[in-house]
């Protein structure tokens, strides 16, 4: 018997500790009506966020390819495509990744970008590079773009944006 209420007093104390644990999260959940965001980060912070994104609006960003400044590897089968970025927005951001589908031929092709990351200051020109596996020179031909991921960060917040879905 005495080895049963040793049994039964460790697992009361672990639920003990779990429901120590559990409870304040759930009542600052049920306290924030239940939305994850408003539980995780002050109002404060969420306002500050909210600041610090606002403006941000890829119409105000012209991207072109050079076409002739395309390089191909016939051994490596792989482009290397220069883009272009003119920012026409207010305030300076980073372009941390870019991810493109896209179909060349009847295959589909995955673009990613080559820089670890790509400054955009406002009104300039900025430079980055593409890289994709080509089994034929794509110079001078059409690429269909599909859709993509373009990772940016603006004042320490990092965003992902999906475009062309």
């Amino acid at each position: 018997m005495h080895m049963k209420g040793e049994v039964l007093l460790g697992a009361g104390l672990r639920l003990l500790s779990i429901l120590l644990v559990a409870c304040p999260i759930l009542m600052a959940f049920q306290a924030n009506g239940w939305d994850l965001r408003k539980t995780l980060i002050e109002e404060d912070g969420v306002r500050e966020i909210e600041e610090k994104l606002s403006g941000l609006s890829f119409e105000d960003m012209t991207w072109t390819v050079l076409e002739n400044e395309i390089e191909y590897s016939e051994s490596a089968h792989e482009a290397k495509i220069p883009i272009n970025i003119y920012s026409g927005l207010s305030f300076q951001m980073k372009i941390l990744e870019v991810e493109i589908e896209a179909s060349f031929e009847g295959r589909r092709i995955l673009l990613e970008m080559m820089e670890n990351e790509v400054v955009l200051t406002p009104r300039e020109n900025a430079k980055m590079h593409l890289r994709g596996t080509f089994y034929e020179d794509p110079r001078g031909k059409e690429i269909e773009l599909g859709t993509g991921r373009i990772v940016i960060e603006k004042l320490g917040v990092i965003m992902e944006i999906r475009v062309g879905e």
